[in-house]
């Protein structure tokens, strides 16, 4: 899934979106691994657009990323390195219930993690 960004579409405007940015590189230990993660926060956070940023060296490194693969939520970093998948989850759904109010059960469905 090494490319250009990779973004999934997010709902109507006018709506409060928070956005997940994980941001790598072509060569990243973890590369593979925050690729399944961003599927996941995909399936677990409809609502949440998230974002697969590959640095090819053109572009600026966005601010507090200072190796890869960075977790950044609304450009704040929230992991350095990838989180575990519950870990991930928890401090979105987290965040979401601050910025909406939402609790986690209408925000996300349950995880299942084997």
């Amino acid at each position: 899934m090494i490319g250009a960004t990779d973004s999934s579409p997010g709902p109507a405007y006018g709506c409060l979106v928070m956005v997940l940015q994980i941001v790598v590189t072509p060569d990243c230990f973890g590369c593979d691994e925050a690729s399944r993660l961003s599927a996941l926060m995909r399936r677990e956070f409809p609502a949440l657009e998230v974002e697969l940023h590959v640095l090819t060296g053109a572009e600026p490194v966005p601010p507090g990323v200072v190796a890869t693969p960075t977790y950044l939520l609304d450009g704040q970093p929230i992991f350095l390195g990838n989180p575990r998948p519950a870990a991930l989850v928890a401090e979105v759904a987290s965040r979401l219930r601050t910025t909406t109010g939402a609790t986690a059960r209408t925000t996300a469905r349950r995880p299942v993690y084997r």
